[in-house]
């Protein structure tokens, strides 16, 4: 595979990747419902509304899941990977295939939305301006609630709270143990290549 296709499969992977997880995350504002006037909610909704919307017509709202956006985020990572079989392995990929990478895919992304919800909450609380407040009041409310749970069974060292960091390295080790596999396996049926 040449310079040339590695470069421009890099650049969609990660604009469609990027998409996906703007996508995940206006999910996660609707289901814990979250300020709709707050700034950074008002920019989520911007951005991915033009794809959405057209589909909510049709499309109901299940157990507080907006199936319009669940369907955008599993149709743009089974349209990643119909390039990924043009432009690399010079197929059309398997459904079977296509169906278990495009779920390990969105499962990643979850992960990665996650780890990047809390470096930003990280990186922002040293940061005191009140024109973040609206960003950390978002940040807060979407990961307060798993950082709570960790923070009861990870004592304070020295007076720090090194909580976010377990957390990160935790949804690392999910991801690496449970996501990449699933991938990889999703690869082997929709391409029929060997694992490495």
């Amino acid at each position: 595979m040449g310079v040339l296709i590695k470069t421009l499969w890099y650049f969609i992977d990660t604009a469609i990747s990027l998409y996906v997880m703007l996508l995940l995350f206006r999910l996660l504002l609707q289901k814990l419902h979250a300020n709709y006037y707050n700034p950074l909610c008002q920019f989520v909704i911007r951005i991915t509304s033009p794809v959405v919307t057209p589909l909510q017509r049709w499309l109901p709202t299940w157990k507080g899941f907006d199936t319009a956006v669940l369907v955008v985020v599993v149709a743009l990572a089974a349209t990643k990977f119909f390039i990924m079989g043009w432009m690399i392995f010079e197929r059309t990929p398997r459904l079977l295939g296509l169906i278990v990478l495009s779920s390990g895919d969105v499962l990643q992304n979850i992960g990665h939305l996650f780890i990047f919800l809390i470096i930003g909450r990280v990186v922002l609380s040293w940061m005191h301006s009140p024109q973040l407040a609206p960003v950390m009041e978002v940040l807060y409310r979407l990961t307060e609630p798993t950082l709570r749970k960790v923070r009861r069974i990870n004592p304070l060292i020295a007076g720090h709270d090194f909580t976010p960091f377990v957390v990160v390295l935790g949804v690392q080790i999910l991801v690496a143990m449970i996501v990449t596999p699933i991938e990889l396996y999703g690869q082997q049926l929709a391409f029929q290549i060997r694992p490495l």
